[in-house]
């Protein structure tokens, strides 16, 4: 029963679109008309593409960047543990090296 009733609605929703959609009458538009409105909605398109493809190159950049300075870090940070004796020995063991 319900699901009659929900049927009967929908025919009757149905109805009333279709009798709007008659009473409207949409005026034909010109070949003018029509290349400007597909020109705008290429433009509009185009631009959506540009700024996508800006936003990409601006992570890419961001993510290269980070990845760069990480690398520097680790070269840094290998370097100095390996060139800095003080690190693994007391003072008294370094001068000792230093003198023989």
């Amino acid at each position: 029963m319900r699901h009659a009733y929900n049927i009967s609605i929908d025919k009757k929703i149905k109805a009333v679109e279709d009798a709007k959609k008659a009473a409207i009458i949409v005026p034909e538009k010109t070949e003018e008309e029509l290349e400007a409105e597909v020109d705008k909605e290429l433009d509009r398109v185009l631009a959506k593409v540009e700024a996508k493809k800006k936003r990409v190159a601006k992570k890419q950049k961001e993510l290269d960047e980070k990845q760069d300075y990480r690398k520097k870090m680790s070269v840094i940070a290998a370097t100095a543990i390996d060139n800095d004796e003080d690190l693994r020995m007391d003072k008294r063991t370094w001068e000792m090296l230093k003198k023989s």
